[in-house]
């Protein structure tokens, strides 16, 4: 039987879903100390970083019309926005529902430039089709990069 369900805000926006979030730029983006006539610099600690950050993940199914594409849902509750691959829309062709302009604000004060992202609307389905609700999020290119699989013998 399937649930139509209507989660808090969407689960969180499905905790920002679709990496199917920028969780890895969030993750370890910091600034370094700087003089006063200096521009701030990011750097990525995460990645000399001998501690796991643990992402949390769920496959799941999104529709638009007749179409549908299985993708891995990240969840990460910092985030005001739910965000969505540009490669998901495209292969579901679906066409945007409008537009938004962000400013994002990363650790440590930075703050990367105003961009325009295309607004989509798509269904969420769990794998086994028994639960599913309708949301919205902006497209990105890219949601995060090279986040590696936890070696499992950690756990």
């Amino acid at each position: 039987m399937l649930k139509n369900i209507t989660p808090y805000k969407e689960l969180q926006e499905l905790n920002q879903i679709l990496c199917v979030s920028l969780a890895n730029t969030r993750a370890g983006v910091t600034t370094s100390s700087k003089k006063p006539d200096e521009k701030p610099s990011i750097q990525n600690h995460a990645q000399n970083s001998s501690e796991s950050t643990l992402l949390q993940t769920l496959p799941v199914k999104i529709n638009h019309g007749e179409r549908s594409v299985i993708v891995r849902a990240l969840f990460d509750s910092g985030y005001q926005r739910s965000y969505v691959k540009k490669e998901e829309i495209k292969e579901l062709r679906a066409l945007p529902s409008g537009k938004e302009e962000l400013n994002h604000s990363l650790f440590g004060g930075v703050s990367v430039a105003t961009q325009q992202y295309d607004c989509n609307n798509f269904t969420v389905y769990s794998i086994d089709n028994t639960l599913k609700f309708d949301m919205f999020a902006l497209d990105l290119v890219t949601i995060c990069k090279n986040v590696p699989k936890v070696n499992n013998k950690s756990f």
